[in-house]
């Protein structure tokens, strides 16, 4: 459907000029606050098969979320879009890092789509991560397994990071508030923008304009339990789905953090969740994936 064209789909405009200017700088930081551009994808309207179809609603709504995996669940939320013709609906996985090993894998040259990473690792959760040039090169920082790629955004941003345990733990961190520090107990990390939540409240000064797309975010909820979840459809801009995800009692987020969207959005999902996945339109070379630990 994409076929050869799908790499077109990747250019990010003026924000990679601006990046290679920073990298000239030779300071390790991106210092410049882009508008983040999703990748462009094929329209998606509500099939007659959505488990929650859209439909008028003043406020979220989420269905009763059933178990794939131990520490692994998975619901629906129906969230308002800007325009009161249209209900979004995100499918979510929810985690407790307690009961699961978080991994980040980055491969340049040998993307995949997120179905096939969820296949290939044998996952029970995989979703796609930040933004990447069309030479598949992540933009922000990438800790994958211990190994560290890329430039922290320096200033803004949002930054998701596992730290070894026991117990292993995870972090939300928004990067103009609290920069990037190295640490060795950081095994994998995964840099985005913009933040889209702190403090269960929507960030300020959000960059949006008003376009319309798929989206993939991730967030951290008030129990400490982490959250990866994409729309089904394309009604949201980013500061209406900072408004859902602030709103939401059913996901309780106290941090949430906007991944790369349009043809890149995807969240794959093993066992009694594959009904619910959502494979990308295009293969992605940074993923995170989640493993049970029963």
């Amino acid at each position: 459907m994409i076929g050869a064209g799908r790499r077109t789909l990747r250019r990010l405009g003026p924000f990679l000029s601006l990046l290679t200017l920073v990298a000239c700088a030779g300071n390790g930081t991106s210092t410049v606050t882009p508008a983040p551009r999703a990748t462009a994808s094929p329209t998606v309207r509500p099939p007659q098969t959505a488990t929650l179809a859209p439909a008028r609603t003043p406020t979220p709504t989420a269905s009763a979320p059933h178990v794939i995996a131990p520490g692994i669940e998975v619901f629906e939320v129906q969230a308002p879009s800007g325009s009161s013709e249209l209900v979004e609906v995100f499918v979510v996985a929810r985690i407790d890092p307690a009961k699961a090993t978080i991994s980040v894998r980055y491969a340049p040259t040998a993307t995949r789509t997120v179905a096939g990473w969820r296949d290939d690792l044998s996952a029970d959760v995989a979703a796609n991560a930040g933004y990447f040039t069309p030479e598949n090169t992540a933009i922000g920082l990438v800790v994958a397994n211990g190994v560290v790629s890329g430039r922290t955004l320096l200033g803004y941003g949002g930054l998701f990071t596992v730290r070894a345990g026991p117990p292993q733990t995870v972090a939300l961190q928004w990067l103009k508030e609290k920069p990037y520090v190295a640490d060795r107990r950081i095994t994998q990390a995964v840099e985005s923008f913009p933040m889209l939540v702190r403090g269960g409240k929507v960030v300020d000064g959000i960059a949006d304009d008003g376009d319309r797309n798929r989206r993939t975010f991730l967030a951290v909820d008030r129990s400490g339990r982490l959250l990866l979840g994409v729309s089904r459809f394309n009604f949201l801009t980013l500061r209406d789905l900072a408004a859902a995800l602030a709103k939401d009692p059913a996901m309780a987020i106290d941090a949430a953090l906007n991944l790369d969207g349009g043809a890149s959005s995807g969240l794959a999902l093993g066992g009694a969740g594959a009904a619910l996945s959502l494979d990308s339109f295009v293969e992605v070379p940074t993923i995170i994936a989640i493993k049970s630990r029963p």
